[in-house]
């Protein structure tokens, strides 16, 4: 039986989520697949939760080193062009010896930023292990920052640090120190998404090397259609009048730039004030996430919910909803969307990310070509008042039709598949008494390794780095 770990920060997010959903459908078809975290917050199981260890003075200098150097170098050298996350890629945990790690036939890694470090990845890679690399987002392959921000030049050379940061001398070191250190032949690349395999093969870390596509899963049993009389029903709890066209939109930070709100709440703001939208049925916004943003419009109804955790609950508010509205400029495969679909929620997007690969026009959503501006939006919610019950209701049942073809035993089959390409002995238990029976969790203390990789330290000594030698 093939023993399979999936290495990633947390289990929340919807990078976590995705990992998560693939462990259990490995688990389900009689792969021991287990989750190697740092924060577990889904109680996920199997999992090994790695904790800091108390560490020696000099060691938390040289950890509190890597933190003036990203004030100084990364965080604090931003340009305007985008707020989106970004890491410098160190410090680290070493996990390369954990038992699980050593016994395995299979790595994964998911989102890892502030789990590993670009040299403790390349300690992974150096066990010559069968590694898989999902990719979340762009930041494998980026100076610091996890989306691009339009700039596909940040792929390449480490150029695109220029439109990151101020000062790029350090972020195209970072870049090609990832070149580097992630340069080993067992290393396999899987992509979220067309779009995000052809920036794969643009980028200067994995340009050369092959590049699977692969989808995230849905919980198809939660994330499920209900009927009209309880979707009514749900609508009059949330106090949203019937005949109301109601948007669901969702983000962890609505502030970040590249989900898009701004461009939405202009566009509903013109649609709203125009001769489409006096004539159509009012407006409300239920948006899910964490929410700060005044918005004083009285045009349309606003309904902020917060964050939720609990996917019914999400799901509710799915079928209080006539579309899910998907703003993002940017992106690499959301969830939100699969759960939308699934709970026959058709989706508003621009053609980015995962959307292209999932939406077809005026079947299970709108996909809007071009540069995401609010025009395009305006007239996007302009299109949809127009569309007749009976309509609507197709693309309802179309939208529910296309998710289950992402259902977690699909998409763990689909993983199977290309692990069996790299690794063709790759099997699951054939009887049950094989099967992986593990299921609980331990907590495992290691010391941050705050080394750079030999490249770096080769690079920037002297007179840069030493860690807290570093020109602070």
């Amino acid at each position: 039986m093939t023993k399979i770990v999936q290495i990633l920060n947390s289990t929340g997010g919807g990078a976590g989520i995705a990992a998560v959903r693939l462990n259990d459908g490995l688990r389900a078809l009689g792969y021991d697949s287990k989750i190697i975290c740092q924060y577990n917050e889904r109680n996920a199981a199997p999992a090994i939760e790695v904790t800091r260890a108390i560490a020696s003075d000099d060691e938390a200098a040289e950890v509190d080193a890597w933190r003036q150097i990203d004030n100084k170098y990364m965080s604090g050298n931003r340009t305007q062009i985008s707020n989106t996350l970004s890491s410098i890629g160190y410090p680290g945990f070493d996990i390369s010896t954990l038992e699980e790690v050593v016994a395995a036939d299979i790595i994964h890694l998911h989102w890892v930023p502030r789990l590993l470090s670009i040299r403790t990845i390349e300690t992974i890679l150096a066990l010559d292990k069968p590694t898989f690399w999902t990719l979340h987002d762009y930041w494998p392959m980026t100076p610091g920052n996890h989306f691009p921000a339009g700039q596909v030049d940040q792929f390449g050379d480490g150029a695109g640090a220029a439109h990151f940061l101020r000062d790029d001398g350090f972020g195209r070191l970072l870049q090609l120190d990832k070149k580097h250190s992630f340069d080993y032949p067992n290393l396999n690349i899987v992509a979220l998404s067309r779009q995000m395999q052809r920036n794969v093969k643009a980028s200067t870390v994995f340009g050369e090397r092959d590049c699977f596509i692969w989808y995230n899963a849905v919980d198809t049993d939660i994330f499920q259609p209900q009927t009209p009389a309880t979707r009514a029903a749900l609508r009059q709890e949330l106090g949203i009048e019937q005949d109301s066209l109601v948007l669901f939109v969702a983000a962890q930070n609505v502030r970040e730039m590249r989900k898009g709100f701004a461009l939405l709440i202009q566009a509903v703001e013109r649609h709203c004030n125009s001769e489409a939208g006096r004539k159509g049925p009012p407006i409300t916004l239920l948006m899910l996430g964490a929410n700060d943003l005044p918005i004083p419009s009285e045009a349309f109804q606003v309904l902020k919910m917060g964050t939720i955790s609990d996917p019914q609950e999400i799901s509710n508010l799915m079928n209080a909803s006539d579309y899910l509205v998907h703003p993002a400029t940017e992106e690499g495969f959301s969830l939100v969307i699969l759960e939308a679909l699934a709970s026959g929620l058709p989706v508003v997007s621009f053609d980015n990310g995962g959307s292209p690969d999932v939406l077809v026009d005026g079947r299970n959503g709108l996909l809007l070509e071009g540069t995401p501006e609010i025009g395009t939006l305006q007239k996007a919610l302009a299109r949809v008042c127009q569309y007749d019950e009976t309509h609507s209701e197709a693309m309802r049942g179309n939208a529910r039709e296309t998710a289950l073809r992402y259902s977690p035993s699909k998409v763990a089959r689909s993983m199977e598949e290309i692990y069996q390409q790299v690794v063709p002995q790759t099997k699951p238990a054939t009887i049950e008494k094989e099967r992986s029976v593990a299921s609980g969790r331990r907590v495992v203390r290691l010391p941050i390794d705050p080394a750079p990789s030999d490249w770096l330290q080769q690079q920037m000594l002297p007179p840069l780095l030493g860690a807290r030698h570093f020109d602070l």
